[in-house]
């Protein structure tokens, strides 16, 4: 009789009725108190649903209780990320790196964990303890071009501009389609005065995003492409300030400001005269 609220469950799932899902489940639940499964798949309906965090994360807990995998560990502590503890006022990500930590105890050698992991502990300000955990991800798999431009990305938020640079080399090496290493290279190039390599960069990047705009019809996704090319010119125009191509720095300052970018208009005036 559990395996038929379950069927029953699996049938409300991909027809993405989350009530009948969960009410399925808690019927099957009712009789068979041990299927891992079924609590994890709750878990999923409550979120879909909309319900209170708290839901999914009991039924995970249980599931782990069950059966401790690496894929519901993974679940709850990406929960627990978006969770404020109503004690702290922060998220929990002490709890969410405790799930990640044991995980790590059952794949010693996932560099996806430790990748997590690396995250999670520089949302929570352990930004050397992040990057431990970054560069073991990398050194368990440098073929993936997430690994070295997130780490990339970190090196240039703590303003290690050389190193967010070359890392950044790596991802743009082993993945050229991608314009979001583009633009974070060109951050880095910036910032140590490589000028010329952050305009060709943020070039590369500005040519991507309009590809990408002609390509959909999507109104949220133009507006949200716009929104980053705005900022793309307004600081590409920066660059070539500091090259002395007043003309082309005026030019991006104008297509900054006609997207909406309000800062852009201090340049105009400043540089331009407008």
């Amino acid at each position: 009789m559990a395996d038929a609220y379950f069927l029953r469950a699996e049938i409300h799932n991909q027809k993405e009725e989350w009530e009948e899902a969960i009410d399925a489940y808690t019927k099957g639940l009712s009789l068979d108190k041990e299927n891992h499964l079924a609590y994890f798949k709750r878990a999923n309906a409550y979120q879909q649903a909309g319900y209170h965090r708290r839901f999914a994360i009991n039924d995970l807990s249980e599931a782990i209780a069950l059966q401790p995998t690496v894929e519901y560990y993974k679940e709850r502590a990406h929960i627990y990320a978006r969770t404020i503890n109503t004690r702290s006022g922060l998220y929990d990500y002490d709890k969410a790196i405790h799930d990640i930590t044991k995980a790590l105890k059952l794949e010693p050698d996932n560099y996806e964990l430790y990748h997590l992991r690396g995250d999670y502990k520089y949302d929570r300000g352990e930004k050397a303890a992040a990057m431990l955990d970054m560069n073991k991800a990398i050194d368990i798999n440098d073929s993936d071009p997430r690994l070295w431009s997130d780490r990339g990305l970190m090196k240039l938020l703590n303003e290690d501009f050389a190193g967010a640079k070359s890392d950044l080399d790596q991802a743009v090496l082993l993945q050229p389609e991608n314009r979001k290493h583009y633009t974070i290279r060109a951050h880095a190039s910036y910032n140590i005065g490589d000028f010329q390599g952050s305009v060709n960069d943020y070039t590369k990047a500005v040519e991507m995003i309009m590809e990408e705009i002609s390509n959909t019809t999507n109104e949220q996704k133009i507006k949200d492409l716009s929104d980053d090319i705005r900022g793309i010119y307004l600081i590409r125009g920066s660059a070539f300030i500091q090259m002395n191509r007043i003309g082309e720095a005026c030019d991006d300052f104008y297509r900054s400001r006609n997207l909406g970018e309000r800062r852009a208009r201090n340049y105009l005036r400043r540089y331009c005269g407008n």
